[in-house]
């Protein structure tokens, strides 16, 4: 069992080089007036609660103070969605409502996509719940905690988790609005699942592909849809989109078949649904008529 005195930030690191060396890709950074060499200060980032590297980590910075040890374990129990709901009475308020939301959707996904969560440990001064309208949070000091968390509980229909030092993260496909999901039943829907954990690191990939084929943003690929949920929803939907099987997964052999990138494409959540609706698997090209 580690000392929480042990995890106390001693020193003051820039939040921009804790992010990069947690895994996350802080190339857009620089795409601020200040350019790169003022990248650490971008207001768009630098004050952000969490960030996601999709697929493979989930960056949140949490308080040393609200550290607690339950069981052997270091953990952090929170609801931040519970926190960015209702109404703020100044756009300080605003703001810090829509980083929490932002940070409870990072929580989300690292818990359904079974990502490990690299925490920042911060100290300083600290808004409270209880004092909305005060001065910002101050972060006098950081450290990245060598020793990776992971969400071991999260509640979908609240948003209150439990986040542990240690702990090793799995996926819970099952808690994901899955379009596919919905298509199959008993035996076949468990070898579904598997075939999910599996293919993980592809569906990444395919993800990681389109970001960089589309600037960074993912845009649905049915025909006269063009979805993007950066566009649409902000900070919130960057990043995120779902993927499609274009071969049905239920012709699949029972040991499985071989998946490659040009199978898969990026489909917004409507689409999806219609692509799958009544236990379908319909082509993306007619699937919206055109006007």
């Amino acid at each position: 069992m580690t000392d929480l005195l042990e995890l106390e930030p001693k020193e003051h690191h820039r939040t921009i080089d804790l992010v990069a060396r947690a895994g996350v890709n802080v190339d857009d950074w620089a795409n601020f007036k200040g350019g790169v060499e003022k990248a650490a200060a971008n207001p768009k980032y630098c004050y952000e609660w969490s960030f996601v590297e999709v697929g493979k980590v989930v960056v949140l910075n949490l308080w040393f103070d609200h550290m607690l040890v339950r069981n052997g374990l270091t953990l952090q129990e929170h609801n931040q969605r519970a926190r960015s709901q209702g109404p703020s009475s100044s756009n300080k308020e605003r703001i810090w409502k829509a980083r929490a939301a932002r940070m409870d959707e990072a929580i989300r996904t690292a818990y359904d996509d079974g990502l490990p969560i690299r925490v920042i440990i911060c100290s300083g001064s600290m808004r409270t719940r209880e004092t909305p309208d005060a001065d910002a949070s101050k972060v006098k000091k950081r450290l990245l905690d060598p020793v990776a968390w992971a969400v071991t509980a999260y509640d979908p229909s609240t948003g209150q988790c439990t986040i542990a030092r240690g702990a090793t993260p799995r996926l819970h496909v099952t808690s994901l609005p899955d379009a596919e999901l919905e298509g199959f039943e008993g035996a076949i829907k468990r070898a579904f699942v598997r075939h999910r954990h599996r293919e993980r690191e592809l569906r990444a990939n395919k993800i990681d592909a389109a970001m960089k084929a589309n600037k960074g943003r993912l845009i649905c690929e049915v025909p006269n849809c063009g979805f993007d949920f950066f566009e649409v929803y902000g900070a919130i939907g960057q990043g995120y989109a779902q993927v499609h099987h274009k071969i049905p997964i239920s012709s699949a052999p029972p040991g499985g078949m071989s998946v490659r990138l040009d199978d898969l494409a990026i489909v917004c959540a409507n689409c999806h649904a219609m692509i799958h609706h009544r236990g379908g698997c319909r082509p993306l090209h007619g699937l919206i008529p055109e006007r």
